[in-house]
């Protein structure tokens, strides 16, 4: 399994300087969470790549809500769920 943390992806994003890491550091700077869109947004976006696809993941982190939780439901195949 693919470990995949949001808050290391989008620290990763952030060193880097990407357009996303650039908008979630706004948020994290502030002590804020990164709002559920891009957060879902980069989530399916990792999702799709190749590594997950062959090997499954494990989130960390990521849904901190039922409504995460949802919404991830609706825009992907969710095959087992851990607790």
């Amino acid at each position: 399994l693919v470990h995949l943390s949001t808050g290391d992806v989008f620290r990763d994003l952030v060193k880097r300087g990407t357009e996303l890491g650039v908008r979630a550091k706004e948020f994290l700077d502030k002590g804020c969470f990164v709002p559920d869109d891009m957060v879902l947004s980069l989530v399916q976006d990792r999702l799709s790549q190749p590594d997950v696809q062959e090997r499954g993941c494990l989130l960390d982190g990521f849904p901190r809500t039922a409504e995460q939780a949802e919404a991830l439901q609706r825009r992907v195949k969710v095959e087992g769920v851990f607790f």
